[in-house]
């Protein structure tokens, strides 16, 4: 079976995801449904499950997202990718081969903003179609304040801009 990047409707199939969704997003797209979208938005996703970046110690405390929670979620979700061979901060070829498009976001005041960073650094210089958005001021999370907070709404804005392009019509 072959599945295309169109749904019944013709229309593209955008896969996103936040945090952990992230991640999860990024093993749909290349390992379980590969061909199926024709992007993917990783918002300010978990990507590296071995390693505890500065950002660490940075947003440790005090911040949405804490190093012990992440210390928690990292020991759930690390032997369950390890066992797949699915390492995000080392893709292997073939998996970049069947990387959509990818739009991913980081966030500065995040504990996995450097993790982010690393990713889409490396990433961009092996996969050309890759799209970084940084928001340097904005937490974990910021997208569940997008109706509160006027610069996560921006934010948000921003990311749909990019996500889903106008044509000169004002179409997607």
């Amino acid at each position: 079976i072959s599945l295309r990047c169109r749904t019944l409707t013709d229309r593209p199939i955008v896969l996103a995801g936040d945090s952990v969704g992230g991640l999860l997003s990024l093993y749909l797209a290349l390992r379980v449904l590969p061909g199926t979208f024709s992007r993917i938005v990783l918002l300010y996703p978990v990507l590296d499950l071995r390693t505890e970046r500065p950002s660490y110690r940075a947003f440790g405390e005090g911040h949405f997202l804490d190093r012990d929670a992440m210390r928690l979620f990292t020991s759930f979700l690390a032997p369950f990718f390890a066992a797949r061979g699915f390492d995000p901060m080392d893709l292997p070829e073939g998996d970049l081969a069947r990387l959509p498009e990818c739009s991913i976001v980081t966030a500065g005041c995040d504990v996995l903003r450097d993790e982010g960073l690393a990713w889409a650094a490396s990433t961009a210089a092996r996969s050309p179609g890759l799209r970084h958005r940084h928001f340097p001021d904005l937490p974990h999370d910021f997208c569940l304040y997008a109706g509160r907070l006027a610069s996560a709404g921006s934010a948000v804005t921003e990311i749909a801009r990019t996500v889903f392009p106008l044509d000169e019509r004002g179409r997607p």
